[in-house]
């Protein structure tokens, strides 16, 4: 039992960094060599020797997965996927990267066929980030102008009171609706 009171384990981070290194574990394996019910062994050498499978009916495991409520999000991101990038992984890249016979100058194409989808939502973004607020600064100094068509003050009707509190109380009676939906 490695849990003792002499040898708690939640102390063994605070020793790693109190203690001067290398430092070496003072727990062992005892006795030598430990086995489970199954004939799986380990030795104090960090060293596992697995027993062969039991027989009987193999493990099967499904694919398939339920997404409730996430239904419509799910299929967004998958469809969206497929559009940006709807070529299989290149493999072949990463073999020719590790076994470094991957030559950039020659085999940039077909890394820029794998990543072009990704490349041009990247290209999108920025443009989305650097124009959004251009044309915000653009539009506010227009209002502030005059120049847009919009009035400074606005015209108060009479029945604008019991307009605010039916939408008030449309807004609550949906949350209400939603929060209980999601709530089961």
């Amino acid at each position: 039992m490695l849990a003792t009171s002499e040898h708690p384990l939640y102390l063994l981070p605070f020793l790693l960094i109190a203690l001067p290194h290398p430092v070496t574990c003072p727990w062992t394996l005892q006795p030598e060599t430990v086995s489970d019910a199954s004939g799986n062994e380990a030795d104090n050498g960090s060293s596992v020797t697995w027993a062969k499978t039991p027989p009987g009916e193999a493990y099967v495991t499904s694919t398939e997965y339920r997404t409730g409520y996430l239904t419509v999000p799910v299929v967004f991101a998958h469809c969206f996927i497929n559009l940006v990038q709807p070529n299989a992984f290149p493999i072949d890249i990463v073999t020719g990267i590790v076994d470094n016979t991957f030559v950039f100058s020659r085999d940039y194409k077909q890394l820029l066929n794998y990543g072009v989808g990704i490349i041009i939502c990247i290209v999108i973004g920025l443009l989305f980030a650097v124009l959004m607020p251009i044309i915000g600064c653009c539009f506010c100094c227009c209002r502030l102008a005059g120049k847009c068509g919009g009035k400074r003050v606005q015209k108060i009707g009479s029945n604008d009171c019991c307009k605010k509190i039916g939408y008030v109380v449309c807004l609550g009676v949906i949350t209400t609706i939603i929060g209980s939906i999601h709530a089961l």
